[in-house]
């Protein structure tokens, strides 16, 4: 006869104590080999791969296009000409009438000629385009 029924037979206690003193010692039973393993170890190819990968798509979403940007608009400031319609990052419309390394002289009105830096022009205006801004866009 086991020594813990025998036990709780002596005592007068209920059969489901039983159930659950045995049960609160499953875990004490169980034999080394099935508790968890430790995970292998990893090495430094696979620490820093979520980084890099990280870093890979900010480059792809952020900084490459970014740069594209920063190209074209140097593209469109240094193919400015006399004579060419432009706007200017404040909204302002005229004609280039000279042109330095680092200035443009723009005429907005008759007899109006107004000095800006060369980064202050935003766009290069089409004369067709240009046409249509001045009729307000019908066409």
């Amino acid at each position: 006869m086991p020594i813990l029924p025998a036990a709780i037979a002596r005592n007068g206690r209920a059969k489901g104590t039983l159930l659950l003193s045995t049960l609160s010692l499953i875990p004490l039973l169980q034999s080394p080999d099935t508790r968890p393993a430790s995970p292998p170890p990893t090495g430094a190819f696979t620490t820093f791969l979520p980084i890099v990968l990280i870093f890979l798509i900010f480059y792809m979403l952020v900084m490459r296009p970014e740069r594209k940007r920063q190209r074209k608009r140097q593209e469109l400031l240094k193919g400015i000409k006399k004579n060419d319609r432009v706007v200017t990052s404040g909204g302002l419309h005229g004609v280039v009438a000279a042109l330095t390394d680092h200035t443009v002289v723009l005429k907005v009105d008759e007899n109006v000629r107004l000095r800006f830096n060369r980064d202050a022009i935003a766009a290069i205006v089409d004369k067709e385009e240009g046409e249509e801004a001045a009729r307000g866009g019908a066409g």
